[in-house]
């Protein structure tokens, strides 16, 4: 028998015939009739490429049906439309196709097709521009802009935004997390020797985890300005010059300043001068004076410093003081004779201005020691200036009185004054200068004008080392309200603290104690603390809380558990450790065996068992224990 066609249809179907009864005869040896081929199904099936997150669920995929159930010599190619991801997010989703056959011999199973396909973040870039420090050399703008390679999904970068992290070498400088339209922008805190340019590593992490992250490198430039003099300074860096000193006397009668920077750059450079007066708070700009030097003319008596400021593009980028032109007014007596004033010190110690003739001079003041050229009321030699006096952070106001006391026996030759010192604006809890003065008792050997200066340079306090916990274990009966434990600030400088708690609903903070608010007393927990000292500082640590163990007992946490379990043993001693898990009817599922030498925690994997309950063994010696798990 056979149909007309292979093919699928209805057709007419011939075969020969015949009879097994020779009483019989057949009117023809052939029959025919209709019958229908059908269409032989195909179960077609999908490849989806991976793809870079773009924004959309479109996929890629091609299309096939197994070799094995398609008849030799026939062919059968699959259409693949519409193929799409199940969402448009980074992942490994299921791509769903519509899929079509060419060849009419042959149906579906069904006319969509579905498959596995991964969405990978999209690739992203990070400009930074070169940047340069204020004028301070503490603070720089940094400026970053993040794009997506595919700029359709830039909204992605705009409206996430992220983290841009700062780096030179190994270390942080600091990190903008704020931004507008992709472009990350704030000023940065910087601690780098000046005088030199820096690569900066930046690093973008994205907001969103469709997009990955991405680096670049720019140049962050320090400038450091250093000022010269002509005339050399005195033992405490001032350069004292002489206004009406006679000629023969060879005394300066100007100084000229030069300021210089490193490193060298490629670009105009601007530069202003700035002058104070020793009693003045605030420097007073030096109109016109734009160049790299500045002469300083000595006019009758003044004690200045002097700052010269940087400037590129209009921006102050390195500033410096140079600290301290004395002028010291030499001339007296009527115009033309010829003579210098003169701080006369007696062999008493007695000090009196006079004038002198400038040809005796030298022979006046080798014949005096002490005595000097000018006002005995200028005090401007290195002996008879304050020194900085340096504390450390919280240093009683005594101990500075005492120090001042023991500098003044230069100041007055060796002579016990007594001082009424003013010490208001001095603070031993905040680092930084303070300004000090001093002022004579009535004598018979001084007098002064004006009250001596002196500064005090507190240093910074030390940063605490830890905080720690008298107690850290968890009652099995804790209660809310109950103390848990009292914290304390392992601090060699100071030992008044103030403690702040990131928010957690376990427990809270009253002063330095930690008081528990929970119900249910988990297996373990960690807080974070902060401690801060009275100079400001602060300092965070992480402490870890466990639950106390009963004897002869371990924790199981989490219980129930899904993929993963922790048990917690307590020991006081080294012993080799069982570890048993048994199903329901008896059959060991899991088993280990370690040694340890104190408490500790061991994760037993969970995954490949069935749900229920199962018993956990844990064997330390002779001791045998045993918990209820359930596994969900």
């Amino acid at each position: 028998a056979a149909f007309a066609e292979a093919n699928v249809g209805t057709w007419t179907v011939i075969a020969d015939v015949s009879i097994d009864n020779t009483n019989y005869s057949l009117t023809s040896r052939t029959a025919s009739d209709e019958a229908e081929i059908f269409a032989k199904e195909l179960t077609a099936t999908i490849d989806a490429e991976d793809k870079t997150y773009d924004g959309n669920t479109d996929a890629e995929a091609t299309g096939s049906v197994p070799a094995e159930d398609v008849i030799s010599g026939d062919v059968v190619n699959v259409s693949v439309e519409n193929a799409a991801f199940a969402e448009a997010n980074v992942g490994t989703w299921t791509v769903i196709a519509d899929v079509s056959i060419d060849n009419t011999n042959y149906s579906l199973t069904s006319v969509t097709a579905e498959t596995t396909a991964n969405i990978t973040p999209a690739p992203t870039t990070i400009t930074v521009q070169d940047a340069i420090a204020n004028c301070d050399g503490n603070k720089v703008t940094l400026t970053a802009t993040v794009k997506t390679k595919n700029t359709a999904i830039q909204g992605e970068a705009d409206t996430e935004g992220g983290k841009v992290i700062f780096r030179v070498g190994d270390k942080e400088i600091g990190f903008i997390d704020s931004s507008t339209n992709g472009v990350f922008s704030g000023d940065i805190s910087i601690d780098l020797p000046r005088g030199s340019s820096y690569e900066i590593i930046s690093e973008f992490i994205p907001g969103s985890g469709n997009l990955s992250g991405s680096e670049t490198d720019s140049k962050l430039t320090v400038f450091e300005v250093t000022i010269k003099s002509s005339e050399k300074p005195n033992e405490n860096g001032n350069v004292v010059i002489f206004d009406g000193a006679a000629n023969s006397l060879g005394l300066p009668s100007s100084t000229t300043l030069t300021a210089d920077f490193k490193p060298s750059l490629d670009a105009e450079v601007n530069y202003q001068w700035y002058f104070k007066n020793a009693d003045e708070d605030v420097f007073t700009i030096l109109t016109g004076e734009t160049k790299s030097t500045y002469t300083v003319i000595a006019s009758e008596d003044f004690t200045r410093e002097y700052k010269v400021e940087i400037n590129i593009d209009g921006n102050c980028v390195a500033n410096n003081i140079f600290s301290k032109v004395v002028s010291v007014e030499a001339s007296c007596g009527k115009a033309g004779q010829n003579k210098v004033q003169v701080c006369h010190v007696t062999p008493n110690g007695k000090r009196k201005t006079i004038c002198v003739s400038a040809n005796a001079v030298e022979a006046l003041i080798n014949g005096n020691p002490g005595s000097y050229i000018g006002n005995c009321n200028i005090l401007y030699r290195a002996d008879q200036e304050p020194e900085l006096i340096t504390v450390a952070w919280n240093t009683p106001v005594e101990i500075i009185k005492g120090e001042i006391a023991t500098q003044s026996m230069k100041w007055f030759n060796r002579k016990q004054i007594k001082m009424n010192i003013s010490t208001e604006s001095y603070n031993s809890l905040q680092p930084g200068i303070y300004a000090l003065t001093a002022e004579l008792e009535v004598n018979e050997f001084y007098e002064l004008n004006e009250p001596i200066a002196i500064s005090v340079l507190v240093l910074e306090k030390p940063l605490a080392l830890d905080i720690a916990i008298n107690n850290n274990q968890l009652a099995n009966d804790l209660r809310s309200g109950q103390l848990i434990g009292t914290l304390n600030t392992i601090d060699p400088i100071d030992n008044i603290h103030v403690y702040n708690l990131v928010e957690n609903e376990l427990v809270e903070l009253n002063g330095d104690q930690l008081i528990w608010k929970g119900s249910q007393v988990p297996a373990k927990f960690t807080i974070q603390v902060t401690s801060t000292d009275r100079a400001g500082q602060t300092i965070s640590r992480e402490i870890q809380l466990t639950r106390e163990i009963r004897p002869n007992r371990f924790i199981l946490f989490p219980n129930p558990a899904q993929n993963q379990t922790n048990l917690m043993v307590d020991l006081d001693e080294g012993v080799q450790i069982e570890i048993r898990v048994f199903d329901a009817v008896g059959r060991v599922v899991i088993q280990d065996s370690i040694y340890r030498e104190e408490t500790f925690i061991q994760t037993l994997n969970l995954d490949g068992l069935a749900t229920g309950m199962y018993l956990v063994q844990v064997k330390t010696g002779d001791i045998i224990m045993t918990e209820r798990l359930i596994k969900r």
